[in-house]
């Protein structure tokens, strides 16, 4: 069971790392046009942790 919430933490990891890496390559232009999908994404990245956690969290609970 801890093998599975290792794998799904690097996966999270893997993903946003590789979406700041995405977003800072490219030219100044498509920065500038999709900075505010880059926000939104951060949001649903943070969201998607915290929500994690605590499903986490009340499993261990219950």
């Amino acid at each position: 069971m801890a093998i599975i919430f290792v794998f799904i933490a690097l996966l999270l990891g893997a993903g946003a790392f590789g979406t700041i890496v995405v977003s800072a390559k490219g030219d100044e232009d498509y920065r500038k046009a999709t900075r505010g999908n880059m926000v939104r994404l951060s949001w649903i990245y943070a969201a998607l942790v915290t929500f994690s956690l605590l499903a986490v969290g009340v499993y261990i609970v219950l």
